[in-house]
């Protein structure tokens, strides 16, 4: 049995208890049916603390105890979850509770309470066969090798100086909706990192990699569009995130993300085609200690330039979200990539694997054979559809 300490979206917290803890926390952000009214009706913003416990019993007392501490002591709890019974609740300390691994589900928040961003041109190459490099003629970069821009694709609560349609969420890890009299719709395959961000004042002062995986950064290929959201988020469905991320305890040549690889491909009429190039997340342009400084800049710096947006002015308006995706840049294109648009039926694939585990060519059999279900696998498969 699991006790679980959850933020909700009016940052108050709810303390329950579980057998399944992926099912109850689906529950409560009200993806599937049987969720409490107290979580339904105030949506879900964080996983703060879980313990799990073998005893029902012990389980049901543990529950009951936290819901009697005030909330001044909830929060010291969160920060110290090892000392529940050694100072926070000692009547309990004859039981066994130890502290469980919240990090394998810290993606099981509510993603609409993330704002998302992309990154325009960190591998070489991808601005150019998108025909977007033009965009960025006029715009002043001080090393040759660095990304263009940092583009907002989902602002939650956006308010002025913001666009509207960035109030939208337009994640889903199912399903790409065609967006209406448009014909050139591609897959942006990427990695993409969840960071807790940490604010001082009206500047963003730090970002914590907790989480990365598979994303689709899907674009049109908008000839006019006069800022990269434009191409992005033009409703529902629009853009994909794994459903499964791998957590991430640093964002450093050591930590699990060095080792993985990202490929895409296009499966039309059970056939699979390679769409962008198999590409090693450690080989962006700009990745760990380097990316991280450059969009810590970017996102208190960057000004409304040419496709470029106030991104800053964005968040503060929105009041300053404690939680950040970023997917990182899309890779270059297979020929087939660059010459071949979506249409109604396709799948859109992205898969992050470890190289160490699969080759290029064991990843395209099991996307042929929908044998992705890999505990350290992160994949998106979205059906294009009207």
């Amino acid at each position: 049995m699991f006790i679980y300490i959850l933020r909700c979206g009016d940052d108050s917290l709810y303390t329950g208890i579980a057998a399944d803890i992926q099912k109850r926390i689906k529950q409560h952000r009200g993806e599937i049916s049987g969720g409490a009214k107290y979580t339904r009706s105030r949506g879900v913003k964080k996983l703060e603390a879980i313990w799990q416990t073998d005893d029902s019993t012990a389980a049901r007392k543990m529950e009951y105890a936290i819901k009697k501490l005030t909330r001044v002591t909830k929060e010291e709890l969160i920060s110290a979850p090892e000392l529940i019974t050694e100072k926070y609740i000692p009547s309990l300390s004859d039981y066994d509770y130890r502290v469980a691994d919240k990090e394998e589900l810290i993606l099981k928040t509510d993603l609409t309470a993330t704002a998302t961003f992309g990154v325009a041109g960190n591998f070489t190459g991808h601005l150019e066969q998108a025909g977007e490099a033009s965009d960025f003629k006029n715009m002043k970069v001080d090393d040759a090798a660095a990304p263009k821009a940092i583009f907002p694709t989902y602002i939650p609560g956006a308010k002025e100086p913001a666009p509207e349609f960035l109030s939208v969420f337009p994640f889903d890890p199912d399903t790409i909706l065609y967006p209406a009299d448009q014909k050139k719709l591609q897959i942006e395959p990427e990695c993409a990192v969840i960071f807790e961000a940490e604010w001082e004042g009206e500047r963003l002062s730090s970002l914590k990699a907790v989480a990365f995986g598979a994303s689709n950064d899907c674009s049109i290929r908008r000839e006019g569009a006069k800022k990269i959201s434009l191409k992005k988020n033009w409703g529902r469905c629009s853009k994909g995130f794994s459903a499964h991320a791998i957590p991430l305890d640093s964002f450093d040549e050591n930590s699990v993300i060095n080792d993985y690889r990202i490929a895409s491909f296009l499966v039309r009429d059970g056939k699979v085609y390679p769409y962008g190039e198999d590409s090693a997340v450690k080989d962006y342009s700009y990745i760990y200690g380097r990316l991280m400084n450059w969009m810590l800049d970017k996102f208190n710096n960057q000004q409304d330039e040419g496709p470029a947006e106030n991104i800053n002015a964005y968040l503060n308006a929105a009041g300053r979200p404690e939680r950040i995706l970023v997917s990182i840049g899309a890779t270059r294109y297979t020929e087939f990539g660059e010459t071949n648009f979506l249409t109604y039926g396709d799948h859109s694939v992205v898969v992050l694997y470890p190289a160490s585990e699969y080759s290029s060519d064991e990843i395209e059999k099991m996307v042929l054979e929908n044998d992705l279900e890999k505990e350290d696998i992160s994949y998106l498969d979205q059906v294009v559809c009207e």
